[in-house]
């Protein structure tokens, strides 16, 4: 992740915002944003053809279960609330 964010970087796609004692957040910048906003289509289309169409209804629903327990756990975690 550092080497790919020091690239990130000195393209000026994000900078590095202390996060905690030890971490950081990268965060994009305006150009990093429309970087993203070009390779969304693209991207969107190759999760829809090599993820979503390759499981069942019922696996969607256990994935995004899952996503949202971990997520809720991230958010937790970054309140300090455990």
């Amino acid at each position: 992740m550092h080497h790919q964010f020091t690239r990130m970087e000195r393209r000026g796609l994000i900078t590095r915002e202390p996060c905690g004692s030890r971490g950081i957040d990268a965060v994009l910048t305006d150009e990093g944003f429309a970087a993203l906003r070009k390779a969304v289509p693209g991207h969107a289309d190759e999760v829809r053809c090599l993820f979503v169409e390759r499981l069942t209804p019922e696996e969607l629903d256990a994935f995004a279960a899952v996503s949202a327990k971990l997520l809720s756990a991230l958010e937790a975690d970054r309140s300090g609330a455990r």
